[in-house]
């Protein structure tokens, strides 16, 4: 695995460990499976989506951590950002 791939799924991993007692136990286990298949931007889409369907407030930090994951992967601010809103200020 290069380093590239190593620094996503390590921000990935970590940022599953953080949700772990915020989302269902179904979506964090579904989330895992997908970063242990390398399947990485459909774990953070998966994790953005049920953040937002369950209305989950979530930190500056939690959200640094899925907006840099995107962005290492390429993925557009509209795939993620709208979760923003769900930051506590």
């Amino acid at each position: 695995m290069s380093n590239y791939y190593d620094k996503i799924e390590e921000i990935m991993q970590a940022l599953i460990v953080r949700l772990d007692h915020m989302l269902p136990e179904t979506d964090i286990a579904n989330a895992r499976e997908l970063v242990d298949a390398g399947e990485y931007g459909v774990a953070l889409d998966l994790l953005c989506n049920q953040l937002y369907e369950y209305d989950v407030t979530i930190d500056q930090q939690i959200f640094d951590s899925i907006s840099h994951s995107a962005t290492l992967m390429n993925m557009p601010a509209e795939e993620y950002d709208f979760i923003s809103k769900q930051v506590r200020h």
